[in-house]
């Protein structure tokens, strides 16, 4: 998606997502548009969902479409919480390094997509045979 400006430094540096690679990215009113329609009322399901993404689609989505998204959502980063308490870091990437799961490729959004899903399915006890019927099979990117 577009921005206006630089991207911040740190923001970078914590993703190695980089001006360049948004050259030629779609506006926010576009992308959200395409969005809205692909999740219509979905349960959500991410990764500090309730903190971060759910808050920064809205804040766009209201100054876009005067409307918010209030769609049911399930943050992973809580339920993280709940079933390893005391750990004192919760960022995905060390979640995801706790549950075995592989962090190459992470920060970007399939990736994430992807990783969040099965660590979902890992928290919530899914039994293997179960969870791999309700995994989430994601187009690829190309």
């Amino acid at each position: 998606m577009a921005i206006s400006g630089d991207i911040p430094k740190r923001v970078v540096e914590k993703t190695g997502i980089t001006g360049e690679m948004l050259a030629g990215a779609r506006m926010p009113k576009e992308v959200l548009k395409d969005f809205f329609k692909f999740v219509g009322g979905d349960l959500l399901v991410g990764y500090n969902l309730d903190s971060f993404d759910m808050p920064f689609i809205n804040q766009h989505a209201a100054r876009q479409f005067r409307r918010i998204l209030d769609n049911a959502t399930v943050d992973v980063w809580k339920l993280a919480k709940k079933k390893s308490p005391g750990l004192g870091c919760y960022k995905l990437d060390y979640i995801r390094e706790l549950y075995g799961i592989s962090g190459s490729g992470a920060h970007r959004a399939l990736k994430d997509c992807e990783d969040t899903n099965e660590l979902y399915r890992v928290l919530a006890g899914a039994k293997p045979e179960k969870a791999a019927k309700a995994a989430v099979s994601f187009p690829s990117a190309s």
